[in-house]
């Protein structure tokens, strides 16, 4: 092939590619690479391609190719690095987009990707660096502004965010992240009448993702919530909800985890079996966390943060460390009967996994302290907590089923099998009885150490309550634990509870199911059982 037939070849699936031309693209591209392989512009084209296809690891492979035949080429190691990130190699994309940065100082991409990494990592500042550094290159440029925008509300500083915000739209009044980013910090800042107009224009611009759309109704129905307009907020957070069942029904065709209702299902079952209560193995070695469950919207989360402001506490903050645990005996074939027989040295080894892995995340129990595992679910593996950590003390919290289920069904929370069952508020409440199923036939079948910890009695009394807590973990109080809200504000909050962690402690979600009672008429059927078993009956 002449160097002027390939560069016109080359032209042609660029231009397809830049049009929207897909397939034209990706044929052109792939018959420059049976030709030229690892020929630069088209492995880029290739490797964005198969990443639209959600062919990471195939992108990764076609462009480590392109690298090879030109490893100075920083456009190509930036798509590169796009890729490793979306394959899962975080490591490896960081490397890229550095490589990418040194080779061409003026390429603003990289940094702004790189950026984007840092703060999903949690390293702010280098994030901010990296966006000062794009800033400095352009100007105003709306996706660095947009960036600093998103730093400052995960710092909880919604005025920044939105000075930031609304720079960043000066510059680009289209910049669908900056209006999410600003009509975020409107609705921390309790501005609900200029949220709702924010979220608005979200859905009023062109080529807004569903999930954009799905979000920006749910923005709306936040602000109609706290300017007390009920039914609206109800329509709103119902639109919402069935905006993004829609999109994500595919994931509950997905491989089951710990936490999809079928599952959790068989786990009840099992309980329900005489051969359930089996007595925990003895003489097991090693430490043992403590365990912080319920159900979301309990919480926990806010407990977590009282609790982490203690010097001699650290948490593990909603990090999976029983998966190996779970896969074996709860989702292996003959995983129940493993469960039910488990001996001690079975349980050692799946006790040491899980501090292998808690290891590996960079935690570990203070010294003469405690590590917290909070994973509100972890009330569906109450049975492999009992076998493995049999000298557990466990943390569960509570709260009136009512205002948990309504308090699922309007956060907006990353999905997952478990979270998809909060779109729908009778599913929530069928999951609600399902989980707590769990919780309570093992709350029966074993001898946990457990102490319920109730939302409105922290809300009512947060010294007595947490005064408690620290005494069943076997600690000296510590009055910094009442000055918590500082501290949280320098920390990353995985949860939608974030708003709400870092204000002051409000009275004013208890019993906000009756704001909505009518509309969850269908749902407290299958929650009455629970009002009353936890005593929360009127």
């Amino acid at each position: 092939m002449s160097s002027q037939n390939l560069q016109m070849q080359i032209q042609a699936f660029v231009q397809a590619f830049q049009t929207g031309r897909i397939d034209e693209a990706k044929r052109g591209a792939a018959a420059v690479l049976a030709r030229v392989p690892g020929e630069p512009m088209a492995a880029q084209v290739m490797g964005m391609v198969l990443m639209r296809e959600g062919r990471d690891d195939e992108a990764v492979k076609v462009l480590r190719a392109g690298e090879r035949h030109a490893p100075t080429h920083p456009q190509l190691l930036n798509i590169l690095a796009v890729a490793l990130k979306q394959a899962g190699d975080r490591d490896g994309a960081r490397a890229k987009f550095k490589k990418a940065i040194a080779l061409d100082r003026n390429y603003i991409e990289p940094p702004l990707n790189l950026a984007n990494l840092e703060i999903e990592d949690d390293n702010r500042a280098a994030a901010r660096a990296l966006f000062d550094t794009a800033l400095k290159l352009q100007p105003g440029h709306a996706q660095a502004l947009s960036g600093l925008a998103r730093l400052a509300l995960v710092e909880s500083d919604a005025e920044a965010a939105l000075s930031l915000a609304e720079q960043a739209l000066q510059a680009a009044p289209t910049h669908v992240v900056s209006l999410m980013s600003k009509a975020e910090a409107l609705l921390m800042l309790k501005r609900f009448d200029e949220a709702a107009i924010a979220a608005k224009q979200i859905r009023g611009t062109p080529g807004v993702s569903p999930t954009n759309q799905a979000l920006a109704v749910g923005y709306q129905a936040e602000a109609a919530d706290k300017m007390g307009a009920f039914d609206d907020a109800f329509k709103l957070f119902s639109r919402a909800n069935a905006m993004l069942r829609k999109l994500h029904e595919p994931l509950m065709a997905a491989a089951p985890s710990p936490y999809n209702p079928k599952t959790i299902a068989r786990m009840r079952d099992y309980l329900a079996q005489a051969s359930a209560p089996d007595a925990a193995p003895q003489g097991l070695k090693g430490p043992a966390p403590v365990f912080l469950m319920g159900f979301p919207r309990s919480g926990t989360t806010l407990l977590e943060q009282v609790l982490l402001a203690h010097p001699k506490i650290e948490t593990l903050e909603e990090q999976e460390a029983l998966l190996a645990a779970h896969d074996d005996l709860v989702l292996g074939q003959g995983g129940f009967q493993k469960l039910a027989s488990l001996n001690q040295q079975e349980a050692q080894h799946y006790r040491d996994t899980y501090w292998a892995h808690v290891a590996a995340l960079g935690k570990a129990a203070p010294a003469g302290g405690v590590l917290i595992d909070k994973l509100p679910l972890s009330t569906a593996l109450l049975p492999l907590i009992a076998k493995i950590f049999p000298d557990a003390k466990i943390l569960f919290a509570l709260r009136d089923p009512r205002d948990v289920v309504l308090s699922c069904f309007q956060q907006r929370f990353g999905m997952t099998q478990a979270m998809y069952q909060f779109l729908n508020l009778e599913s929530a409440a069928s999951y609600y009885d399902l989980v707590m199923g769990v919780g309570a036939r093992a709350r029966g079948c074993y001898p946990l150490d457990l102490l319920d910890v109730r939302y409105e009695h922290v809300v009512d009394d947060l010294e007595a309550v947490t005064k408690e807590v620290i005494a069943f973990l076997g600690l000296g109080w510590d009055d910094g634990v009442l000055e918590y809200r500082e501290a949280t504000k320098s920390r990353r909050i995985n949860t939608p509870s974030l708003t709400q962690v870092i204000e002051p402690i409000y009275s004013s979600a208890k019993g906000k199911w009756r704001n909505y009672e009518a509309a969850m008429a269908p749902a407290l059927p299958k929650l009455g059982p629970w009002v009353q078993y936890f005593g929360y009956g009127d």
